[in-house]
């Protein structure tokens, strides 16, 4: 079913998962999560594009029972669970805005304008 307001639903929720084997979109969900200062539990698939600090990568993954783990050991300590929600926060608004997108495309085009090109 749609929901008609995520952000109201990532809000009401301690803990957001991001259990992707595959699809798009993927660093939107994560992003939103973090951005509503909520812990992101995730599957390595769904970092793809991202980047993290150490706090996120430590709630990244690829086998299940882990993944369940790191979700439940979340749900059941408060004080983790904001720590980890503050991180993902801090994270999105350091390295995810859009003038630190802006910042690395422009060293991406500063780069490829200052090498000069194989000669074959």
């Amino acid at each position: 079913p749609d929901v008609p307001d995520m952000a109201a639903v990532i809000q009401a929720s301690w803990v957001v998962v991001a259990p992707m084997r595959l699809g798009v979109g993927v660093k939107n969900k994560v992003l939103e999560g973090w951005a509503a200062g909520r812990p992101v539990v995730q599957t390595p698939r769904a970092t793809n594009g991202l980047r993290l600090n150490d706090a996120a990568a430590a709630l990244v993954a690829s086998a299940p029972d882990h993944f369940a783990r790191l979700v439940t050991d979340l749900l059941g300590h408060r004080d983790r669970r904001h720590r980890a929600g503050r991180d993902g926060l801090d994270l999105v608004r350091t390295r995810h805005t859009w003038p630190a997108a802006a910042q690395a495309l422009s060293r991406v085009l500063r780069s490829a304008i200052e090498t000069p090109p194989d000669s074959a």
